[in-house]
């Protein structure tokens, strides 16, 4: 017969918890790595989303498009975060890195995509960029 299992035999190895005697990883540099590349993520993402929205007059000039337009970009860029947030969260916890450097990559490539726009003058551009960002 088996021998019975007691609910701990079911636990991660300990050197795998992250606890301050966890990975050697954890205890390295690695976290402020983390910790660093997450507040860029944030930083670069809040800024995506406000920097359309400070100067109305500006940016319906620069895009050739009306007031309503030029919210539209606001409104596009929270719309988008919402289908994409479970998808995210997953990909937080089962790929770490990978998804934060993936979401930091669409933040560098929307902020090309905003220059363009403006350079350009195109609201397709911009409508583009807020979706990437977003």
């Amino acid at each position: 017969a088996m021998a019975s299992r007691s609910p701990a035999d079911h636990l991660p190895p300990p050197h795998s918890r992250v606890t301050p005697e966890g990975p050697a990883a954890w205890r390295s540099g690695w976290r402020w790595a983390v910790l660093g590349s997450f507040s860029y993520l944030s930083a670069s993402n809040a800024f995506m989303c406000m920097d359309f929205s400070d100067d109305y007059g500006l940016n319906e000039r620069l895009l050739r498009s009306g007031e309503a337009d030029v919210a539209l970009l606001y409104s596009l860029f929270l719309l988008s975060v919402v289908p994409v947030m479970p998808l995210a969260a997953w990909g937080v916890v089962r790929h770490h890195w990978s998804t934060v450097a993936f979401a930091n990559a669409l933040n560098v490539a929307g902020g090309w995509l905003r220059y363009l726009a403006v350079v350009r003058s195109s609201y397709a551009l911009a409508v583009l960029s807020s979706l990437v960002c977003g």
